[in-house]
């Protein structure tokens, strides 16, 4: 055994040794990588929980609500609400709620000057006026913006008349 011998098993443990150095290199590498988002995705914290839709959608009603239109089986009643004004407050988790009115007009309204709703559903669009009889209400509301509709059946205010207040409101409403 001469010594070009050695010198091949020399070179040949060398070169295994670099290439196994070079695995060992990308494996702790990769684990690093593994280990650090795995680190990044454990730190975000815990998701905050969604919120009830009624909730959200109390935070967009309670408001001072100013007409801006009203409608009876689609003529126009804004002349006699010219100075109408819905007050909707309400508590985040309670069931009902409670709303008041001003400036109703001296012939009929389908409005009482006060009284309670809750959440229909769908709570995204439909909400219950609690009066001697329950009243459907449809509703779409933005930041600005209010509107109302419902069929109403029942006596007109302040006076037991029905014909001038029967039929299909809408009440749009501002901020």
């Amino acid at each position: 055994m001469g010594i070009g011998y050695f010198v091949k098993i020399n070179i040949f443990v060398a070169l295994s040794s670099k290439s196994i150095f070079m695995k060992n290199i990308q494996g702790l590498a990769g684990l690093f990588l593994t280990a650090t988002a795995l680190l990044f995705i454990s730190s975000c914290g815990p998701d905050t929980p969604e919120r009830p839709i009624e909730e959200v959608q109390l935070e967009k009603l309670v408001a001072t609500w100013n007409l801006s239109d009203a409608t009876l089986d689609g003529t126009t009643k804004k002349a006699d609400y010219t100075n109408f004004k819905l007050t909707i407050a309400g508590t985040p988790g309670q069931t009902q709620f409670s709303y008041t009115t001003a400036g109703a007009s001296a012939l009929l309204t389908p409005w009482p000057k006060s009284g309670n709703w809750k959440f229909g559903d769908p709570a995204e669009t439909l909400v219950i006026r609690l009066d001697t009889q329950e009243l459907p209400m449809t509703y779409s509301v933005s930041d600005t913006q209010l509107q109302l509709s419902f069929n109403y059946t029942g006596n007109g205010i302040p006076s037991s008349r029905t014909s001038q207040v029967k039929g299909q409101w809408v009440f749009t409403f501002s901020k």
